[in-house]
């Protein structure tokens, strides 16, 4: 259905993709996968109408495609559901959905909003989400601001639905239940083409996964051939050691705090984790963490959990961005220390592996791995004796998984302490030397590593045992 043919995009000095050329075929899942920068979103975005490319050419059902806009994809029936969100913050949930059914020039006319809602309800009970469709998109949860996105997407009813990163922000259960539906869309005749990290959601669903790496295109594997440690050699070009959890090396407390009338202790040189559904309390634990380290005087760096709205700014640079939020010797002084600033930016950049190499570039225009990969390390440059760390994985390739999990490790034997809140269960299994659980903003445990089975870990985590409510 879809061919990409000798495709080559480039921002100034900077490639983003040469040379790719592969084919998609009809009613099928198709991933692509790749490093952070290697080209994924800007090939996508071609397709999208959003870039025009700079040489080669794309096929519609062997037909020259040549979109000018988003407009002219959405004629081709081609939607894409973007890692960022396209979101009216202050208009409802209802609203920014209304809008995108809408033509500009229909947007005042008489709509049975009545239907829509009762549409939008059926769509939303399909996949099992319970989203409160008249709350203003700013006080929707990050994960409700993505379902968002992908309701707006499947109401057009297109042919072809490009997802970004769809399951950045949702939950184990959460992404289950939409796999099942991006399976239930290939059965009902769609194209589907999948961008994600992780790969155990390529398994899963797809029927053919094609890697890039560096801008460029490296191999597609066919269905019989999609194996997880083929696919993540391919990605990153050199076969990734496992991590090994190391052992707390001490027992002094840091840090005490109280939340839902339970006393938690932090200790010095120990990875404290917290799993659970998102929205079961994270963000009241992680305010009474960082009143206590305020009070206390102690040092820390703050890993946000939405890092456009929270912990970046996008439209200015990553030189901007250590002089504004880098080390206390850049706010500490009436000069800014510029070639100082520019040494530690340039450091980042290469020690974190952030794409394209430019302190001048535009924080916002880096992919969505890239932008985390140097929000994290900004954070850690700080040299804090605490670090909140919240989903700090969320949307970087197995590369850099592997080297944020070392380097959170590292800071921890050096006796840092780590508050890490993911729902990725198996990151908080692996990186913990303690964990809790939230559920309805209560705080189970702490537990060691071993102390629960998966059975016992999913009862708290969904607040019920042997299906009766806790």
């Amino acid at each position: 259905m879809i061919e990409f043919k000798h495709l080559r995009k480039s921002f100034g000095s900077c490639v983003a993709v040469e040379e790719v050329s592969f084919q998609v075929k009809k009613n099928s899942i198709h991933s692509i996968v790749g490093e952070n920068g290697a080209g994924k979103s800007t090939l996508l975005k071609m397709l999208c109408g959003l870039y025009p490319p700079d040489r080669g050419e794309m096929l519609i059902d062997g037909q020259s495609y040549q979109p000018q806009s988003a407009q002219e994809a959405f004629a081709k029936k081609i939607v894409m559901i973007h890692q960022h969100f396209m979101l009216g913050t202050q208009l409802t949930a209802l609203e920014n959905i209304f809008l995108s059914q809408t033509s500009l020039n229909s947007v005042y006319q008489t709509t049975d909003r009545h239907g829509l809602r009762l549409q939008i309800q059926t769509l939303l009970n399909d996949l099992k989400w319970h989203i409160d469709l008249d709350l203003p998109i700013e006080k929707l949860s990050v994960g409700d601001q993505q379902r968002i996105e992908i309701v707006k997407a499947i109401l057009t009813k297109p042919e072809v639905i490009v997802f970004d990163e769809p399951t950045a922000v949702l939950t184990p259960l959460e992404t289950d239940e939409l796999l099942q539906f991006i399976l239930k869309l290939k059965q009902q005749g769609l194209t589907i083409l999948l961008v994600t990290h992780k790969l155990n959601e390529v398994i899963k669903v797809s029927d053919q996964v094609s890697v890039l790496r560096r801008g460029r295109f490296v191999k597609t594997f066919l269905k019989n051939e999609i194996q997880v440690e083929a696919i993540a050699e391919a990605m990153v070009g050199h076969h990734i050691k496992p991590l090994n959890r190391t052992e707390a090396n001490s027992v002094n407390t840091i840090l005490e705090t109280t939340f839902s009338q339970k006393t938690i202790q932090f200790k010095k040189g120990e990875i404290f984790g917290v799993a659970g559904v998102e929205g079961n309390g994270q963000a009241q634990l992680i305010q009474n963490v960082l009143t206590a380290l305020k009070i206390n005087k102690i040092s820390y760096g703050d890993i946000t959990e939405d890092r456009l709205h929270q912990g970046c700014f996008p439209h200015l640079s990553l030189l901007d961005h250590v002089v504004l939020k880098g080390p206390p010797q850049f706010q500490n002084n009436l000069l800014i220390k510029k070639n100082e600033a520019l040494d530690l930016t340039e450091a980042l950049i290469k020690k974190w592996d952030v794409r394209p190499p430019l302190a001048q570039q535009t924080l916002g225009t880096l992919s969505g791995g890239n932008q985390q990969k140097f929000v994290v390390g900004l954070e850690m440059s700080k040299n804090p004796h605490f670090l909140i760390a919240a989903h700090p994985t969320r949307g970087v390739d197995l590369g850099a998984i592997s080297f944020i999990h070392q380097e959170l490790q590292n800071f921890a034997a050096l006796g840092g302490t780590v508050l890490l809140i993911s729902s990725e269960l198996d990151e908080v299994l692996k990186l913990s030397h303690r964990y809790g659980i939230l559920f309805s903003h209560q705080l189970q445990g702490p537990f060691a590593t071993d102390e629960l089975n998966d059975q016992q870990i999913g009862q708290l985590m969904t607040g019920t045992k042997d299906g009766a409510r806790l």
